[in-house]
Parts: structure tokens; sequence; C-alpha cells
């Protein structure tokens, strides 16, 4: 997946939040513990970890199998939108905030339904087993995918 179709789908979710609230991304900072519907209905637990970045977040989940599904968020009118390098695809969901907790819709691109997870701050630090092959972009994939937000949030 490369870093422009993430950003195409990041414009996308920027577009779509609707809540009101003052949230910034800072708030939203630290580790989760995620369990959410797989398409199939199966259940799915994962561990995320965001990191505040200017005025973009670093996104990354990783499965108890040791996948990694990085991405990159933006904060819009007080939601989390995030775009996830899933396989050969990309996912996308918009993450609503209260206290310690994140909830949204996601989906992946070919799909044809829309799935919900919802994510609990934990203390616990992000150590996820990731097998080789599957570790954490580098950073100059990250900065460029941070450039190209910050080249969509001068267009809104």
């Amino acid at each position: 997946m490369c870093v422009r179709s993430l950003a195409l789908i990041g414009v996308t979710i920027l577009l779509a939040g609707t809540t009101t609230q003052a949230a910034k991304p800072a708030d939203f900072g630290g580790t989760y513990v995620c369990i959410g519907l797989n398409p199939n209905g199966s259940e799915y637990a994962l561990q995320m970890r965001i990191r505040p970045f200017k005025a973009v977040l670093s996104v990354d989940q990783v499965s108890q199998a040791g996948e990694l599904f990085p991405g990159v968020g933006y904060v819009h009118r007080g939601d989390l939108a995030v775009a996830f390098a899933v396989h050969e695809s990309a996912s996308v969901i918009v993450y609503t905030h209260s206290k310690n907790q994140l909830k949204g819709p996601w989906g992946v691109f070919g799909l044809d339904r829309v799935m919900t997870e919802t994510c609990t701050k934990t203390d616990k630090p992000f150590a996820p087993q990731r097998p080789p092959g599957h570790e954490i972009p580098s950073e100059q994939v990250r900065n460029d995918a941070v450039q190209s937000v910050l080249v969509v949030e001068s267009l809104l």
C-alpha cells in the first residue's frame, strides 16, 4: 500500500467528521487494547499505539498473530480519522473519543459492509511480538505520509 493511497483515503475520512468535541491530537496519544469484528463475523483483538506528530498521528496496530497495520491519523472536529495499510489494500476508521475509549466504524476497500471497533486505553507498554518482515515502516515512509496529510490539511 503506497503512501499516496493512504493520503487519499485520509482525505475522504477528513471530510466525514461531525463530532463537535474539541479533542486535540495529544488527547489520543497512548497504548490501547482494541476489540472488534472481522468481516466474517469473528472477533479480533489487537494492540494499538498512537503517537502525536505535529498535526497528525502515527498509529500502529498489531494483531495477536503479529501482523502489523501501520496508519496515519488526523483529528477533525474532535474525531480521529485513521487510514491503515492492510495487506494489499487499505482500511479506514473514524473513532469517537470518550474518556479512555475510542470507538468507531471501519471498512476495508472492496468490502460492502462496515464493522465496528472499540479500543480502551491501557497503561501496558506497546510491546507487540512481530515476526520477521513485519517491522514498523521506516521514518522516511512515515514522514512522507505526514507530509501528504499536512498538504491535505492546508486545503481544508
